[in-house]
């Protein structure tokens, strides 16, 4: 079910990691965010059955933060755009148009329904863009929290080289899904113009 792979991919993981880069920035500190993690969970997990519900509840309020997360990106990148008129997708920062005037989005569909394994390839891509896209906000927030209750300290630098890494996988995601979507619908209307003709 590729939905359930995109929400896993682009909610569930940095949900979990946002979690994470949220409880570091407050302690300011990794070792100390994983330490207070782990005795948190051998204090409060007892039983199998708190072992089962904590497992059910982390992916849920992961889901739950990557939604509320991602609200700032896409205002945030809703605003830029207004400002600079960017031809881009809030959601996605893919452009809105191909090269051939093609809408975007009609593209991804057609290729979706005539080559759904190329759709899935695709689909990764986007879930791989709106993941990067999470964690950039929970690290602008995490750098925030760790600024206002540590000043700046090695936490700091930390968040800062991987928001700039985490800014070139996005670049790169953007770019690869652009190239997949416009090479592969070029092929189908090479094809569809084959079958006609």
């Amino acid at each position: 079910v590729p939905q359930l792979y995109f929400d896993f991919i682009a909610r569930v993981i940095p949900g979990v990691f946002l979690l994470l880069l949220f409880l570091c920035g407050y302690l300011g500190n990794l070792k100390l965010a994983i330490n207070a993690l782990t005795i948190w969970l051998n204090t409060n997990i007892t039983s199998a059955s708190l072992a089962a519900l904590f497992a059910i509840l982390i992916p849920l309020i992961a889901y739950t933060i990557a939604i509320i997360t991602w609200g700032g990106w896409y205002l945030g990148f809703y605003v830029i755009s207004l400002v600079f008129g960017r031809n881009r997708d809030p959601e996605t920062g893919i452009k809105h148009l191909l090269d051939d005037g093609t809408k975007f989005s009609l593209a991804y569909d057609t290729i979706k329904k005539v080559d759904p394994d190329a759709g899935n390839r695709i689909t990764k891509l986007k879930a791989e863009i709106h993941a990067s896209q999470l964690l950039i906000t929970g690290l602008i927030i995490s750098l925030g929290i760790n600024t206002y209750f540590h000043k700046i300290n090695q936490t700091t630098l930390l968040f800062s080289i991987a928001l700039v890494f985490l800014c070139g996988s996005r670049l790169h995601f953007i770019t690869r899904c652009e190239t997949a979507v416009k090479n592969c619908y070029q092929l189908i209307k090479e094809n569809q113009t084959l079958t006609d003709g």
